[in-house]
This record gives C-alpha cells, structure tokens and sequence, in this order.
C-alpha cells in the first residue's frame, strides 16, 4: 500500500521499540503504545496455549535461561534432536522442540519478535523489549479496560462493524457479547445502524462519520477512479469476503482454497 516502503523500515522500527508484533487481524505490526489495549488477546492465547507450554517446561526454562542471559537469539541458535508435533505439522512430527517453545512463547506474549536479519526473526524477553512504562500501563489496566479500548481501535479502524464478524475486537467474543457491546454503542449513540440497499446482514456506522455519508448521499457528483490498484490475495480488505460482497457486489473467491 506504501509506494516507499522497503522492509528495512520494520527493522528500523523494531531496532527503536517503536513496534511490536502480535495478533489483530492476524499477525500484525502494531504501534508500541498500543500494547496495554492487546491484554484480552494475550489474556486468551496464554490461557489456550498453557497446557502446551507445560509439557513442554524443562525446554521452555532452557530457553527462556538463554534469553536471559544471552540477548536476542534466533531459532537457528538452539539445538535440538527432538522433533515435536509443530502447528503446520500432520501426522509425522516434524518441529524441532526447540523452535516450538520459542513460537508458544511467543503467541503467549513472553517473548517478542526485537529484529530481523534477512527474514530470520530474532527472539528476546519482552520485559527487554517493551519499555517498563509501557509495561506498567499493561500491568495496571484492567481486563474490561483493554477489551472495551480495544473494540474501540477496532471500530475506528473499520469505520463500518458488523456483529457477526468473529474477528471483531480482534479476540474471541461469543455472538451474544458481541450483540450486546454493539447495541451499548448505539444506545450511547458511538454507533448507527446502517441499511444497505439489498444487503440482509446488519451493519452499524461510526456516529462520526454520519455527517460525510450523508453528504456522499445528497452529492450530485458521482464518485469516479482515475487510477487501478492491485492488491495482493490476502490483503487486509479483502480478508472479509462477505463485506466485499456486501459493499461492492464482487464475489472474491481464491482457487488455491476453492477449485
């Protein structure tokens, strides 16, 4: 999306704990300041992956040891003759335990991606990573505090929400919370319901942006591209096919998954 961009600029942000990377989305770069609002989702994946962690625990105390003393390592840095079944792998286990342990660590949040050497991630504590203030606001914020800011950079970053989206808020949420979370904001008029034309599913507007969808509505102008944009398969857009297809009539469907 960024004419500019080389991939020394994440190494660069990385290098000055400007960024941290986690689960929104789906494994994203977020802003270091954001940090304390991503509690619910590390809340919930150290809860999920902790009984994996736990047999696993005389690798992850040698790992977590080496860390500490030695700095940023990567995965290439541990050996093992063990192979343990990884997240990718079928019936034959094929992980190297150690390069397992770093990745549960990881998704839990106990350790963090600090930099990158050619592609290969460098792994360290985030305690030696994420700034002790930033650390301290995790620490103090409560968990219906980070839930709530977090639904909130959700729907300031999608403008348009829909309830039965699974990835809304960025963790897991029952359709029940969900309902209930969308119709406080309406009542609290942060949101509107939105009807469109021929579309059954329900969507709710940011209250901010009504003023500019009516004026879209009353303007004579038509809207009018003066230029194409390729984007890549698993763009960011396109990752909700049916809000695709509810907003622009285009039916996205990717061959590798559908023949």
């Amino acid at each position: 999306r960024l004419r500019q961009y080389e991939p020394e600029f994440l190494t660069e942000c990385l290098r000055k704990h400007q960024v941290f990377e986690h689960f929104a989305n789906a494994m994203c770069v977020i802003p270091i300041e954001d940090y304390p609002l991503f509690k619910p989702i590390r809340t919930q994946m150290q809860h999920r992956l902790q009984p994996s962690i736990e047999k696993m625990q005389h690798t992850i105390q040698h790992v977590l040891e080496r860390l500490s003393h030695e700095g940023p390592l990567p995965s290439r840095a541990f050996q093992s003759h063990k192979k343990v079944h990884g997240y990718w792998d079928n019936t034959d286990a094929k992980t190297k335990e150690t390069s397992h342990a770093l990745t549960l660590l990881y998704d839990s949040g106990v350790i963090q991606v600090v930099k990158r050497e050619s592609g290969e991630r460098y792994f360290d504590l985030t305690e030696h990573f994420i700034p002790k203030s930033i650390l301290d606001k995790a620490e103090a914020i409560s968990l219906s505090e980070a839930k709530q800011a977090l639904i909130d950079k959700y729907i300031r970053a999608y403008r348009i929400v829909d309830g039965q989206s699974q990835r809304f808020g960025w963790f897991k949420m029952t359709a029940a919370e969900r309902k209930a979370d969308i119709d406080k904001r309406v009542q609290n008029k942060q949101l509107v319901p939105l009807e469109i034309e021929g579309v059954k599913r329900h969507y709710y507007l940011l209250s901010e942006d009504l003023e500019t969808l009516k004026a879209c509505e009353t303007s004579s102008s038509t809207l009018s591209a003066n230029k194409m944009t390729f984007l890549p398969p698993l763009d960011n857009l396109l990752w909700n096919r049916e809000r695709i297809k509810d907003f622009f009539g285009f039916d996205y469907k990717w061959e590798i998954y559908t023949p």
